[in-house]
Formats: C-alpha cells, sequence, structure tokens
C-alpha cells in the first residue's frame, strides 16, 4: 500500500498558484493586465519560475508523466493556469481542496502596494524600456488585485473544491471591507493581505481594525499571510545583497516572491511572524475567537519558537489574554512547512501538531519534487494521528465545508 493511500482523496493543500505566462494575462485577466505584461518579457521562458514562459496551451499531459515533468515545470505544468485542469491534476494526486494563490497580476499586485524601492522593480522587470520612476506603484497595486480578484469570482464558479484567493488591499479599512463584500458575494473564500503593509495605518492587534476580522469570521473566509507580501517591511533590497557570489541563484532558479539565496530563506518568515505576534498580543483572536489565520509558505521552523516565546513573556506580564499565546496556534491558526523541513523534529520538540498542514506550492519550483511523498515519509514514524491532522484535518479548517 502506497504511503499516501489512506489519504487519496482527502488531502487538504493548503499552497498552490495560478501562473498565467505573461503574455496570455491580457486574455485571462483583462486587456489591462496585458498592459504591464511587458516588464516581463526578459524573463527566462525556459526558467521554471519565470513569468514569461512560451507556453499556448495548458495542456501538459499527467498521465504518463513523469514527477519531472509535472511538478517542477512552473507554467509548462499541468493545470498551471487553466483550473479545469487543475482539477485532474487534484484528482490524479488525491487531493480534495486547495488554495489557489496569485502569481502574476495579483502577486505583482501585492509588491507594488507595499511600494518597493525601484531597485527592485528594476530587478525583477529586467530589461525593459519602461521608466519604471514613472509609475504609481500603488495605484498599479490596486488595479492588479482587482483583476486578480475578478479572476478569483470566475475561478470559484468552477468547482467549490478549488478555493482561489483573493489579494485584499489594506491600505483603507473601508477599502477592504468593501472588498470582501465584493468577493464573498461573488463566491471567494478565503483572502490573502501583505504582511509588509501597515493594514489602514494600524497595528494588526488594534480594536480599530476590528470590523475587518469580525466580518471574516462572520463568514468564515480565513485570513491567509504569504511569502512575497513583506516587500515593505524590509525596503532596503540591500539586506540578501551580502557580497558572497554563491547567493545569486540566476535566471533560472529566481522567484518573484522572494530570493533563492541563504540569507533570505532564513528571513523569509519575519513578515508573518511580525504581523501574527501582533494579532496575538493585541487580544484578536479574544475579541474574534472565530477568525481563522493561515501562514502560508513562510516555513515552519519559527512557529513553536515564537509559541514558546509568547508563552514565556505572558507568564511574567499581567494578564491580558484570556489563554496562552500558544493555544491560540492550535483553535485559530495554521502554517506550512517547506518540502525540506524536518517537520516531525518541529512537533516533536515544540507540540503543535494541530498546526501544520500540507503545502504543496504547486506549480512553483521551491515547492519541490513531490512534497507530499517527502512529507509522509518524515511523519509516518509519529503515527497515523499526526498523519491524518498534517494531511487533512488541519488543512481543513482554512478549506471548510
Amino acid at each position: 500500500m502506497s504511503i499516501l493511500e489512506r489519504f487519496a482523496g482527502r488531502m487538504m493543500d493548503l499552497d498552490s498558484h495560478e501562473m498565467t505566462p505573461a503574455h496570455q494575462w491580457a486574455t485571462v485577466f483583462g486587456p489591462a493586465a496585458g498592459l504591464f505584461a511587458d516588464v516581463f518579457k526578459a524573463h527566462h521562458p525556459d526558467a521554471p519560475n519565470t513569468l514569461n514562459p512560451s507556453a499556448e496551451r495548458d495542456d501538459a499531459p499527467l498521465v504518463g508523466a513523469t514527477p519531472e515533468q509535472i511538478w517542477t515545470r512552473g507554467g509548462y505544468a499541468p493545470g498551471s493556469w487553466d483550473m479545469h485542469r487543475r482539477l485532474e491534476f487534484m484528482d490524479h494526486f488525491g487531493i480534495d481542496r486547495m488554495l489557489v494563490f496569485a502569481t502574476g497580476p495579483g502577486g505583482l499586485g501585492f509588491i507594488c502596494l507595499c511600494e518597493p524601492p525601484l531597485s527592485l522593480m528594476r530587478q525583477l522587470a529586467g530589461d525593459t524600456d519602461i521608466d519604471l520612476s514613472a509609475l504609481d506603484l500603488p495605484a498599479i497595486g490596486r488595479m492588479m488585485c482587482g483583476l486578480h480578484n475578478d479572476w478569483c469570482i470566475e475561478t470559484a464558479k468552477i468547482s467549490d473544491r478549488l478555493r482561489p484567493v483573493a489579494s485584499l488591499d489594506t491600505s483603507t479599512l473601508e477599502g477592504a471591507l468593501a472588498e470582501v463584500e465584493r468577493i464573498v458575494a461573488g463566491g471567494v473564500r478565503a483572502v490573502m493581505a501583505p504582511s509588509g503593509l501597515v493594514p489602514a495605518g494600524k497595528s494588526p492587534g488594534h480594536p480599530d481594525l476590528d470590523p475587518l476580522w469580525a466580518l471574516l469570521a462572520r463568514h468564515r473566509v480565513p485570513f491567509l499571510l504569504h511569502v512575497g507580501g513583506d516587500f515593505g517591511l524590509m525596503a532596503s533590497p540591500t539586506w540578501p545583497s551580502y557580497g558572497v557570489e554563491s547567493n545569486k541563484v540566476g535566471t533560472v532558479l529566481a522567484s518573484t516572491e522572494l530570493n533563492l539565496d541563504p540569507y533570505s530563506l532564513a528571513q523569509m518568515h519575519v513578515g508573518v511572524e511580525h504581523y501574527l505576534a501582533a494579532m496575538i498580543c493585541g487580544g484578536v483572536f479574544d475579541r474574534h475567537p472565530d477568525l481563522l489565520v493561515g501562514c502560508i509558505e513562510t516555513g515552519g521552523y519559527w512557529v513553536g519558537p515564537l509559541a514558546k516565546r509568547l508563552d514565556s513573556i505572558a507568564a511574567t506580564l499581567p494578564q491580558t489574554l484570556q489563554r496562552k499565546p500558544s493555544e491560540y496556534f492550535a483553535s485559530n491558526i495554521r502554517a506550512t512547512c517547506f518540502w525540506w523541513e524536518p517537520v516531525d523534529v518541529y512537533i516533536e520538540r515544540d507540540g503543535l501538531e494541530d498546526v501544520y498542514a500540507l503545502g504543496t506550492d504547486y506549480p512553483h519550483f521551491e515547492g519541490g519534487m513531490d512534497p507530499m511523498t517527502g512529507h509522509a515519509q518524515m511523519l509516518e514514524r509519529l503515527g497515523p494521528e499526526v498523519m491524518e491532522k498534517f494531511f487533512v484535518e488541519n488543512g481543513r479548517l482554512l478549506l471548510p465545508d
């Protein structure tokens, strides 16, 4: 019996992406998105994480294909941008439900909302004739997020098994509330916000943001924080430029979400940890016990240490929270791990077996080759109950019926 057979058809995947080639943006997301496709024309067409693959149709084969032909092919992978074919991929690998995050306009929109330095935008764009300094990046960000969210509404109609994740502009509370109401009315059941943007000028734990948390909790719409949303927190692009030639991964492995160098991989959790700590310490989960939060593709190595650190600090100060901070993780928060992380060791060391959940990152290159089997091989020694939580039950919190 396959190590994954007992979970076949029931697995919950908390991290996948649309990966539409830039030259298809006008067709898939609307003409306005096509205006910015040329910015990415310098992206290597054969690189797995490129925004500019030459694919004209999403028709890569599933049956009979090797893992190398499926898992790390980016815009060439089966179901990378045709969400009807994504359902075929899910059936093939035994996945019941799946969150689908942005890669194209929605991902670019997040970066622009955080007003990154022009040097970063030039790095993303490569060789372009467009004068990036003349662009109103926040306005472009809002527009691109809106186009992505329109796509989410249309995608949600395909199947309830697909949960497209709307890109939420939180620069104003009124705007965020209006967009949540709009996308929920359109059938969208998940939102992501940039961890590098202070929401409405307030700490995420401030009571002034309670209308947003209450609205999401009432609709059972999970609030998701994902790698690539933190550009405004560490605005300078010089932090990972520490002069070591080996930290440059080149065109083939380049990613728009994060730098794939040692420093950046070790710091990719900072924005999400920062945001989540403010929510916990501000009593958000006491005031909104039904609010659901996901920390996606930021690694799992920081989760246990943060929970322990907050517990220790809370124990030394006058009581302001109704529960220990670590208890909010089990009841309200889920986190995904990369394929290379020893999630079994994390659980043995820190507990929190109710927190970690499957996230394949399909079809992004950094998601690895068949991450489900790799996680199963790690977790098997902890027993079937832990495996059931990781592959099914924990993820169900963010993918409810």
